[in-house]
């Protein structure tokens, strides 16, 4: 019993010396989705994916109503690897800037870090080439740490509902 101790000891030390703490990526990923279909014809969800404890990936999905029984369907991917994208981090908060050819200075997606959760900022995303000219983004999205429901903030509601 001794040396299945002692063996399991030498191997946790071997294996924080290859793996130091301050080398690890703490990997973690928070998403939510939200159903507006039969109050403001909209759906979707968001997820975050961080990495070291910083937002290393966005993944944003949407389905807006258009005029009769048709809808556009929207995403935006946003990835630190990337080098379409410019993102700036500013103590609890990153911006994202997409480089774009039809819209250049106006297509930003910005995340706030709160106590509970995410704030994903679309208001100033340009959803021309993302999603057409049609769609209408949700102007915030609340991601919570702890349920699988967004709170959205639409044009003009502030909704929570989801799965």
């Amino acid at each position: 019993m001794r040396k299945k101790v002692w063996g399991l000891l030498l191997a946790c030390a071997a294996w924080s010396s290859v793996y130091p703490a301050g080398k690890r990526e703490v990997e973690s990923s928070h998403s939510c989705k939200y159903d507006l279909l039969k109050a403001h014809g909209t759906s979707g969800w968001v997820q975050i994916d961080l990495k070291n404890g910083q937002v290393d990936k966005l993944e944003f999905s949407g389905r807006f109503p258009v005029r009769g029984d048709a809808d556009f369907h929207c995403t935006i991917a946003a990835d630190r690897s990337k080098s379409d994208q410019a993102w700036k981090n500013s103590g609890r908060s990153v911006t994202i800037e997409f480089k774009r050819v039809m819209d250049p200075e106006h297509d930003l997606v910005k995340i706030f870090r709160k106590n509970n959760g995410y704030l994903v900022d679309l208001s100033e995303a340009s959803s021309v080439e993302n999603c057409g000219t049609a769609a209408e983004l949700p102007e915030r999205v609340f991601v919570p740490l702890s349920s699988g429901r967004c709170k959205v903030k639409l044009r003009y509601w502030t909704v929570r509902l989801g799965e």
